[in-house]
């Protein structure tokens, strides 16, 4: 069924940082169905459903109703402190559910595309390629390998996007570039890692990134990755001096030097090529810096 000459696409975790940069991603191929749990979304050019992802007779009951035509599911737990902490919920998040989506994509004979993370490496072996061996350290990161095989093993045709560091806006503020932005604005200092690298890219080109793996319906393993590698302690750096506060605000530590809750990858670099040659072309960390410089201006 059509929809007003698109295609329905069911995306989940449309209230969160990356739910709503694709609600806001301008494409004409997807009426977006949107669901939420407990955060409202409010979009109006999209169908939004509230639901409580742990229930999931409700869940796959909305999903007979609406009649999909491609699943891209966002929703996760995605803090590694919360997921130390609430270890079977965030299993059934992280594992079960997807797991569970993807066979019901498979059943129906539709597009999956799952969200993982380039924290299903250990981080001492980058740059990392699609094809090398995941060895996560943290809870969270073994959630989302163990449902990377999981996925695979029951729908072969899915599609895996892991997915590095990302920044950018959004209405609830939670991404760290806002954080910071509005502590710096305070006049506060922010502690950053020199030793912890990620090929971050923004909101917005992950979005985009999202879309050209559906549209194109590449299956298997892809890395969302930017074209360079930046420090914590770099990105402050550079977005102290572009919003025009002063960099000795961002204060230089370490990973060692710090008491984390469960263990943290020191470089997460993604080696994103095959992504790049079929047409993922991110914008460098400063151009997308100065987009959202833009935003606040």
């Amino acid at each position: 069924m059509l929809w007003n000459g698109m295609k329905k696409l069911l995306v989940t975790g449309i209230s969160g940082f990356l739910g709503w940069h694709v609600a806001n991603f301008k494409q004409s191929k997807w009426h977006i169905q949107g669901l939420y749990n407990q955060q409202k979304a409010t979009y109006k050019s999209h169908s939004l459903y509230q639901i409580n992802f742990q229930n999931t007779n409700k869940l796959f009951e909305l999903l007979d109703q609406l009649a999909p035509e491609a699943i891209m599911h966002l929703a996760a737990m995605s803090s590694p402190a919360l997921c130390d902490k609430y270890v079977d919920e965030s299993y059934r998040t992280n594992v079960v559910i997807p797991t569970l989506l993807a066979e019901y994509a498979q059943r129906m004979d539709i597009p999956f595309l799952f969200t993982s993370t380039d924290m299903v490496f250990s981080g001492d072996k980058a740059p990392y390629s699609p094809s090398d061996a995941t060895q996560p350290i943290s809870i969270y990161g073994k959630e989302k390998a163990e449902a990377e095989k999981r996925i695979l093993c029951i729908n072969p045709q899915a599609t895996i996007v892991r997915l590095p560091l990302l920044f950018g806006f959004s209405p609830s503020g939670n991404n760290f570039c806002q954080r910071w932005i509005n502590q710096l604005a305070k006049g506060e200092t922010i502690h950053a890692f020199t030793d912890e690298y990620r090929s971050t890219i923004s909101g917005t080109d992950a979005a985009k990134g999202l879309f050209l793996l559906l549209d194109q319906r590449l299956q298997n393993v892809w890395h969302l990755g930017g074209v360079a590698s930046w420090s914590r302690y770099t990105f402050g750096v550079h977005l102290a001096e572009l919003f025009g506060y002063p960099s000795h605000k961002i204060i230089p530590t370490t990973l060692e030097a710090n008491n984390l809750i469960g263990k943290r990858p020191a470089n997460l670099t993604l080696d994103s090529r095959t992504s790049h040659e079929a047409g993922f072309l991110p914008l460098p960390i400063q151009e997308s810096l100065g987009l959202i410089q833009k935003h606040w201006a």
